[in-house]
């Protein structure tokens, strides 16, 4: 049974030992019963207050009352979860429940099936055994990645029915706005919190940010015209202490001393002095008003993804139809071409062949068009061994092309500084270093697969963005329509026949 005690954050300051300076400084909040949602930038410490709240981590100042249980679910799906085979092997109600909401099917439970399930399966059936095993705080880490639409109205049903203190990380707004009652906005080494789901949360911010932003640009004109009134005071002061000098007065000359003395004692060019004085004391302050409102300037973000279309006919060209196995299912293909300069979207449910697909592409499909094709992929999910391979590859990069890769991860919008101290790098920050290394490559032929997978919201819009002006050929493979149908105008998908699958290719400009 659940207890629904509270967990409570009393000023609580965090870093890695790698960091020189705190992700989170002297936070306090207390959490009770609902979803609360968690928000911002890739590396901003999202992960790192999951692992903070579930006690997976501790904090280097502050205190930390923990609820009874807690339970973390992490975005990675590398390995299947700690009791998978007992919530797989359970008849209780519980476990027929929640089998039975997120279509998990019996023969999941064979010998080793996990490394045959999709992605999209292994998310499933993680936050399957999460449910099930029903703790008190439940912290899950992106729980939407690499599902179709099916998948992401079967966990959020599922979601729903959670009566603890949930935490949740995602780039799905839809999920974000049905379940969360606050969210927290991390901007290191502040957390902001907010009342209401993310749409309610970001119009907020925005008309705060407007006004911010409104509050800078007067504080500026004012900058301005003090700035204007001190430059022409001055003159004044000069100008008067010039008219109260001696200097170059001829000895003899004693009327002329004597205007000089009452001028003094009169105090009448003495104001000019003073009306300096007291502006410049206005300056200094207004001016520690200017420091103190942050605005970001929204020339600090946007990437470009530069290209080359190349001068072949076709970059993939099979030239017949194909049968590609799939364990014990195959997908039927039939020849396919892929131009210089063609987008496409490759579609369909989890499970149907859509990775699959791509690297029997990748492995069979190049050679017989010459080969030579600068081509670039970007797979589905890295391992964490792989992001730190690939994190130990980007530190020993010359300085130039290191300078283009961390200029890029800054414009998506996180600290490039915090990423080479890190030791490993987030999965956002990983996506977005492999982004980077595309751009240096310049490819005729980019194959994204998941690439919203992980990323923050911003950095999903810039993205799309740099995509649009993207010159090459592009395959894409997301579940994101918004995201693909703005930049496709092919379709490859994957549908069902019987027990197998086939691919039928269409053009939203009009059927082949």
């Amino acid at each position: 049974m659940l207890n629904h005690s509270s967990l409570h954050f009393q000023d609580v300051s965090f870093s890695y030992p790698s960091q020189s300076k705190n992700l989170f400084n002297s936070w306090s909040l207390s959490f009770h019963h609902g979803w609360y949602g968690v928000i911002g930038a890739n590396g901003s410490g999202k992960t790192t207050l999951l692992l903070l709240a579930t006690g997976a981590l501790d904090p280097v100042a502050g205190n930390i009352r923990k609820v009874n249980s807690a339970l973390y679910c992490p975005q990675r799906t590398d390995d299947p979860p700690p009791f998978m085979e007992d919530f797989l092997r359970s008849s209780d109600s519980d476990a027929y429940q929640i089998k039975t909401m997120l279509e998990i099917e019996d023969e999941w439970e064979e010998h080793n099936r996990w490394n045959s399930l999709s992605h999209g399966e292994r998310k499933r059936l993680q936050l399957g055994v999460a449910l099930w095993l029903n703790p008190a705080l439940l912290a899950i880490d992106e729980p939407t990645n690499h599902l179709d639409s099916k998948g992401k109205k079967l966990i959020l049903e599922s979601l729903k029915h959670y009566r603890g203190i949930g935490l949740l990380v995602s780039h799905d707004r839809e999920l974000l706005d049905i379940l969360c009652i606050k969210c927290l906005l991390l901007e290191p080494p502040t957390i902001t919190v907010r009342n209401g789901n993310y749409t309610q949360t970001m119009i907020a911010i925005k008309k705060e940010r407007k006004a911010n932003r409104k509050e800078y640009e007067d504080i500026c004109k004012e900058v301005k015209r003090i700035d204007r009134e001190v430059k022409h005071r001055r003159q004044e002061a000069a100008r008067s202490d010039a008219r109260v000098s001696k200097r170059g007065i001829d000895t003899k000359d004693h009327d002329a001393k004597s205007k000089i003395d009452l001028a003094r004692v009169s105090g009448k060019d003495g104001v000019s002095g003073k009306l300096l004085n007291q502006l410049s004391g206005r300056y200094a302050q207004i001016k520690q008003q200017q420091q103190l409102i942050k605005i970001k300037s929204e020339d600090e973000y946007g990437i470009k993804i530069l290209g080359e279309i190349s001068k072949r006919d076709y970059l993939i060209k099979t030239n017949r139809s194909l049968t590609i196995t799939m364990g014990n299912k195959y997908l039927s293909v039939p020849s396919l071409e892929v131009g210089p300069e063609d987008k496409i979207a490759l579609i369909g449910d989890n499970g149907s062949g859509k990775t699959t697909l791509v690297h029997y592409l990748l492995a069979n499909s190049l050679n017989t068009i010459g080969g030579n094709i600068k081509i670039q992929y970007m797979p589905q999910e890295i391992t964490q061994h792989e992001s730190e391979k690939i994190l130990d590859q980007l530190k020993k990069l010359p300085p130039k092309e290191l300078g283009i890769v961390m200029s890029f991860v800054n414009r998506l919008g996180s600290d490039p500084k915090q990423l080479l101290m890190g030791q490993i790098p987030s999965p956002g920050e990983v996506r977005k270093l492999l982004l980077a290394q595309i751009v240096l490559q310049q490819p005729q032929l980019l194959i994204l697969d998941e690439p919203t997978n992980h990323l923050d919201l911003l950095s999903i819009e810039l993205l799309e963005k740099a995509l649009e002006d993207y010159i090459g050929a592009l395959i894409i493979i997301s579940h994101d329509k918004i995201f693909r149908d703005k930049l496709t105008y092919i379709e490859w998908e994957t549908k069902e026949q019987g027990l197998n699958f086939y691919l039928q290719v269409s053009s939203l400009r009009g059927e082949f």
